[in-house]
């Protein structure tokens, strides 16, 4: 119910956007909320600004997969997967 706060864009504006999942890409609080979450990643983990783009590229691929898969617990294992794996590739490449 929290990611149907606003309304769907297609309505808004009347016309009909490319389904992504189930509508991810027509809910503007998803957008808002991945947006936030690669900018707090940015600025706490003091990176650099181009670290933003790939931790937004993760968030729409969780929230696709929650949304997929119908249940929180799907975003949940999604993203320690995610956080498994580039903690993985880090311990490899940065002894």
């Amino acid at each position: 119910a929290l990611f149907n706060i606003f309304p769907p864009l297609e309505e808004f504006f009347g016309v009909t956007l490319p389904e992504i999942g189930d509508m991810i890409i027509a809910q503007p609080l998803i957008w808002i909320i991945v947006a936030l979450w690669a900018l707090a990643h940015t600025i706490i983990g003091q990176n650099p600004v181009w670290y933003s783009i790939p931790v937004a590229i993760d968030g729409l691929w969780i929230f696709y997969c929650n949304m997929k898969g119908g249940n929180w617990l799907t975003g949940v294992l999604c993203h320690s997967a995610n956080n498994l794996f580039f903690l993985g590739l880090s311990l490899i490449f940065h002894p």
